[in-house]
This record gives C-alpha cells, structure tokens and sequence, in this order.
C-alpha cells in the first residue's frame, strides 16, 4: 500500500511539473532521490536487511533467488545467540529462518562447524519450544 501511495504522489507531481512546464520533454525525474516509507515494516523484526517473518512466508523461488545466503546465515545465527532467551519470539523467527535458508542453501553454506553452540544453546535454554526447534535443525 505505501510504494502504490508514493508511486501515485510522484505521478501527480510529474504531471503537475509536465502542465507547468509546457511537455514531458522539459522535465526529468531522479529516481535516485525517489524513497518511499513503510510505517507498516516498523514493528517487523529484522536482521541484516531482511524482515523475518515476511522473509518466511516467501515462496523457495525466491530464497533460491538470494544472493548471499551464508552472509545471512551468519547474521540469523548470531541473532539467534543475542537473544537466546530473552526474546523467544525473535529466537524462534530466527531457527526457523535458519531451517529455511539451510534445507534451500545448504550447499553454498556448507558445513555448520558451530553445531556445538546450538547443542550448549538447547541445554541452556529454559524454552521448551526454542529446545524443540534447535533440536530439529
């Protein structure tokens, strides 16, 4: 809704400009200084430049499509250590990005040699669910 709003508002304005100006052909548009704000995305969890929850409910087509996804991989991971019960929602939101990068990406990951963090991380946990989904990576 708010690219469509801001996209709607550069368009009257380049048609004001056109009128004013006398035709398209006297006028040029930046798009470099086109930005559009999302009040919306304010409140979604994000790591690296990737609002999780949205990022899970993407379709494989466009995982497979990402371009870094051990960067990413590294970023969700050392999420997921920060806040390790403290914010259960944000961990979980985190392994199950995880899960989701790894089944889709693995080769270009490659190994997790850090599997022993996650093991000291599900005994450490008091979270029965965050125990659950460390177990099942």
């Amino acid at each position: 809704r708010e690219l469509r709003i801001a996209i709607e508002s550069e368009l009257q304005s380049i048609q004001r400009e056109t009128e004013v100006r006398g035709g398209v052909s006297k006028i040029a548009w930046n798009h470099q200084q086109f930005t559009v704000n999302y009040p919306s995305l304010r409140d979604e969890v994000q790591v690296g430049n990737v609002y999780m929850r949205l990022w899970l409910q993407a379709g494989d087509g466009f995982i497979k499509t990402w371009q870094e996804p051990l960067r990413l991989f590294e970023l969700l991971f050392r999420r997921l250590l920060c806040d390790l019960d403290r914010d259960t929602l944000v961990t979980n939101m985190c392994i199950r990005c995880l899960e989701r990068l790894y089944s889709i990406h693995s080769s270009s990951i490659g190994t997790f040699s850090d599997i022993m963090i996650l093991v000291r991380s599900m005994a450490l946990t008091k979270n029965i669910e965050t125990q659950h989904r460390l177990l099942s990576m």
